[in-house]
């Protein structure tokens, strides 16, 4: 039995990242991870799509930063 890979085959990446204040340091990294895997995928299939999410798991000090300028009001 033979396997072959399908040509332009559809996939879909999802970052989910804690963005509180004990992970804001690997921000940088992962963004430049993500620009990396981006164009080792394109050499695999030109139909991709990269997605990106946030949570902050502790909403507590020293967790969190409570500063009125990194709070976003909706």
């Amino acid at each position: 039995m033979e396997f072959k890979q399908a040509e332009d085959y559809p996939m879909d990446l999802y970052y989910l990242m804690d963005i509180s204040c004990t992970m804001l340091k690997h921000k940088t990294s992962v963004s430049r991870v993500g620009r990396k895997l981006a164009s080792k995928i394109q050499s695999t299939t030109k139909d991709f799509r990269i997605g990106f999410g946030s949570y902050v798991d502790k909403e507590t000090i020293p967790f969190s930063n409570y500063k009125f300028k990194y709070v976003y009001i909706n």
